[in-house]
């Protein structure tokens, strides 16, 4: 990597914690080879739509949550969106989605909407998806990977994220075909990305999954509370953790149930945990990289594309 900066694809799968089991075996050997963490999200109102919920965890994820309440409250229609090239150094970001209303709001906040799939590329035949090795090499390819290893053609793009959502008011249907066709989308990257090529040196692989729509009375203990692991009069004397705060003000909220669960992936510059599975129990009593709140996702992406400094440097 340090010949050059890195180039990231996060694919952020909504609501797929639901659908993930021991048969995703890309997914749980991506654990077990990367870093691992949560991501902290803020709860948002129960009465929203699906469409609404699904907008707003990315505006989460991009941290843009912030910025798009102000514009809200704007009387004077002067405020907008900051664009992805003013935040992190004049950055190319493109997106990619199966929710045309997540890229819609993509492109709002400074990406460019792409396409998966020529309109000659054929699909699979459970659904409108294309062939996770075609998709995998289209997604390299606007990186300037092309074919996994660099031929001298540009890549246009630094950072690609790869949005895919399980739930119906998007127009999607069968949750756990769309996590099968992302599992076997992993696979085919990772044989794309081997050592030797320029992907396997210089692609920042980043999986984000989430639960989708949730409430705190979902039994699977998907918890962030450390009372559940400490003695009453020790919780009590827990100090602060940094993901409940956020430029120095503590975050008004915050859901401390039901995170983001995320790996992190750089051939030879991540250091990898003792994560052997894309569970929740195993990145709570594994993971190296613990909470940290979802509004610094994206900036820790960047710093690793060296398009944003180190938080706290």
């Amino acid at each position: 990597m340090a010949d050059q900066p890195a180039k990231a694809l996060i694919v952020y799968g909504y609501g797929f914690m639901r659908h993930v089991g021991s048969t995703h075996s890309h997914l749980h050997e991506l654990a077990a080879a990367g870093s691992c963490g949560f991501l902290a999200l803020r709860s948002q109102p129960p009465e929203v739509t699906e469409e609404v919920r699904v907008v707003g965890e990315l505006a989460q994820l991009l941290d843009l949550d912030d910025a798009c309440q102000r514009v809200a409250e704007d009387d004077t229609n002067s405020m907008r969106i900051p664009s992805m090239s003013e935040r992190f150094m004049n950055i190319n970001a493109g997106i990619v989605s199966n929710c045309d209303a997540a890229a819609a709001f993509g492109e709002h906040a400074g990406f460019t909407a792409l396409s998966m799939q020529d309109e000659e590329t054929p699909v699979c035949s459970s659904s409108s998806l294309p062939e996770p090795s075609d998709a995998a090499a289209r997604l390299l390819s606007y990186l300037g990977f092309h074919g996994g290893d660099d031929d001298g053609k540009p890549g246009e793009f630094e950072l690609l994220l790869l949005h895919m959502t399980t739930e119906d008011p998007c127009g999607i249907k069968g949750g756990d075909e769309v996590v099968e066709w992302t599992d076997k989308l992993l696979g085919a990257l990772q044989n794309l990305s081997q050592p030797g090529t320029k992907a396997g040196s210089h692609l920042y692989l980043t999986v984000v999954l989430g639960y989708g729509s949730v409430d705190s009375s979902v039994g699977d203990n998907a918890s962030l509370s450390l009372e559940d692991v400490l003695e009453p009069k020790l919780a009590q004397l827990t100090p602060r953790q940094s993901y409940t705060v956020k430029g120095s003000q503590l975050i008004e909220g915050l859901r401390e149930h039901h995170p983001l669960l995320v790996v992190y992936h750089l051939r030879a510059v991540t250091r990898s945990d003792e994560v052997n599975s894309f569970t929740f129990e195993e990145f709570k009593k594994h993971s190296g990289n613990l909470t940290i709140f979802v509004g610094r996702f994206l900036h820790e992406v960047a710093f690793k594309l060296w398009r944003a400094p180190k938080y706290g440097a």
